[in-house]
């Protein structure tokens, strides 16, 4: 089964898809997983940590015409990916801040994902995601899918993807604007998770959906039957991947990425972490 990340082209996440592909190696994956790099309306910056995957099979970059925002371009594409046959059906969608444990059993739904509580309704708002928008274009159901950043997809049409895509873009136009309204000078977050619940709501009754498996644990939970360690939360306040932009531009930490997680306080989930960094780290010695 097929393995697709899309990520922005930047050093950022660049670093993020360095472990992401050495996990596979440490699996004897590589060949499962479809690297998609993505340059949107600026220009691509390669950085050190590309070395750690350029020779990596099925790597890929591309400029689509879209924003700078990773879910927007993790969006377009996931679209982009399924038209041009980069990916086969069933494969699994992972966001780029994560490392797989365990290999996936093939799905038995169109669609399969875990449930999150931080993405119910009532706290999409804390994303920034504009949960007033959003009941407006749902024609004020407030029904919503508490969806996680792993997903499993299987005969999917080329459409629902399409469809995320341009409700992933509604969803930051609309949240954007309810931000500056209130003064707010941020930026809405989770937008792939939200285009994703308000597609499979749309589609609701045409697609077999399956919420009954544990995909993904976060890095701070003591979780060993997870296959995928999420570590979009980081494990504050010891470590956060915000912390590491590596772009000369953003407030980088003086040390390493790895080094800090190597750092962190050990639960199952970050003791699997750290062992794939040793093990890169012993390779590359």
């Amino acid at each position: 089964m097929d393995y697709l990340v899309v990520a922005p082209h930047t050093p950022f996440f660049q670093w993020q898809i360095a472990l992401l592909v050495q996990s596979f190696r440490v699996l004897g994956m590589e060949e499962n997983l479809a690297v998609l790099l993505v340059a949107g309306i600026e220009e691509p910056v390669q950085s050190h940590f590309c070395t750690m995957f350029a020779n990596h099979a099925r790597l890929k970059a591309v400029r689509l015409p879209t924003d700078s925002d990773p879910d927007l371009i993790r969006l377009h594409g996931l679209s982009h990916a399924i038209k041009t046959g980069f990916v086969s059906q069933r494969f699994v969608n992972l966001p780029p801040y994560c490392m797989l444990r365990h290999p996936i059993l093939p799905p038995q739904a169109n669609v399969t994902f875990t449930c999150q509580p931080d993405f119910t309704y009532n706290h999409i708002d804390s994303f920034g995601i504009s949960s007033a928008a959003v009941s407006k274009r749902m024609q004020d159901k407030k029904q919503w899918l508490p969806v996680g950043d792993v997903f499993i997809f299987d005969n999917m049409t080329t459409e629902f993807f399409d469809l995320a895509a341009s409700r992933g873009e509604m969803i930051a136009f609309d949240s954007y604007r309810d931000l500056l309204k209130a003064g707010k000078d941020s930026a809405p977050k989770a937008l792939f998770r939200a285009a994703m619940s308000m597609t499979l709501m749309e589609a609701f009754g045409r697609l077999k959906v399956d919420t009954s498996r544990r995909l993904e644990c976060k890095m701070i939970e003591h979780d060993q039957q997870s296959c995928v360690i999420n570590y979009y939360y980081g494990c504050p306040p010891n470590f956060s991947r915000c912390f590491y932009p590596m772009d000369g531009k953003g407030v980088s930490f003086s040390d390493h990425p790895f080094s800090a997680i190597q750092r962190t306080p050990d639960s199952f989930a970050s003791l699997y972490m750290k062992q794939v960094i040793q093990m890169f780290n012993d390779q590359q010695a």
